[in-house]
């Protein structure tokens, strides 16, 4: 996985309001978009998971907590109540602890 990569994506999308206007007109193709402008490929694992906002996978990938929250609230809210959110959030991370987010890669 590039963390980086994932890391950048969520940060544009929680950041720059026309870039997630264009996200959520279709993610795919965002999704897609991102990746060609930018030179910087995604696994088909983590273009799944940014396109569907899928956090908790995008959090097991070790994408960072902070921006998969920012992300979540800025993709999904107001078409999921926030204390909703919240909720679901938290039950889908729990489960996984804590991940390792450090951006080089982890030997030995």
């Amino acid at each position: 996985m590039s963390r980086y990569t994932v890391n950048r994506i969520l940060r544009d999308l929680y950041l720059n309001s026309a870039e997630l206007d264009r996200y959520r007109a279709d993610p795919d193709r965002y999704v897609q978009h991102w990746q060609l402008t930018h030179q910087r490929p995604l696994t088909e694992a983590e273009a799944d998971a940014v396109t569907a906002a899928d956090y908790a996978a995008l959090y097991a990938m070790g994408a960072h907590p902070y921006l998969i929250w920012g992300f979540c609230e800025a993709a999904l809210v107001p078409g999921i109540a926030r204390p909703d959110l919240v909720a679901a959030y938290r039950a889908a991370l729990l489960p996984l602890g804590y991940p390792e987010v450090s951006t080089t890669p982890v030997t030995g």
